[in-house]
């Protein structure tokens, strides 16, 4: 075998290793900024939501309940910046214990925001769409069975179920993740 026509190869597979080393170090950087970036998503959809049902269940009606979600959606940050949810990413609506709908009485609020952010090296794509939903609920407790309370609102006092000056309300909450 003649040696003199082998020379440099190392450095040819070296070269592309450092390639593909740092190719996947920057796709490593990227995804973990997303998994970040989706964290304060969640916690922004998650109060947003948590605020617009407090308002229903305090009795107001569906423009406070949006305007509760998006005031305390604000005091979040998502990329360093303030997280701001659009009217149209909040929906008021009905949570009957399984799935959220549009019927009425309204005892539910879903925030849905989207946050675009810019990839810090941009190898595949310049930006990346990160969007988390939340959903919070109540009920009455003596409407059905009562179950981890999250928050509870003002003080009561019952004497049965149908004497209750304000009765208890039971909140609840779930998530889902959206990334793309």
């Amino acid at each position: 075998m003649n040696r003199t026509k082998q020379r440099g190869q190392a450095l040819m597979f070296f070269g592309v290793g450092i390639l593909v080393f740092f190719a996947l170090a920057a796709l490593a950087v990227d995804v973990g900024r997303q998994v970040f970036i989706g964290r304060e998503a969640q916690a922004a959809a998650d109060s947003a939501a948590l605020a617009g049902v407090g308002a229903l269940a305090r009795g107001g009606g569906d423009t406070e309940a949006v305007l509760a979600a998006q005031s305390v959606a604000l005091q979040n940050s998502v990329n360093n910046t303030p997280a701001v949810v659009a009217t149209a990413d909040i929906v008021v609506g009905r949570w009957d214990g399984s799935a959220f709908t549009a019927a009425t009485p309204h005892n539910a609020v879903k925030a849905t925001p989207p946050f675009t952010i810019d990839n810090i090296f941009a190898l595949w794509s310049a930006t990346s769409s990160i969007q988390r939903q939340a959903i919070a609920a109540f009920e009455a407790i003596y409407g059905g069975t009562p179950g981890l309370p999250i928050i509870l609102g003002s003080c009561f006092s019952c004497n049965g179920a149908s004497s209750c000056s304000n009765p208890p309300i039971n909140v609840a909450f779930s998530t889902s993740n959206n990334t793309s």
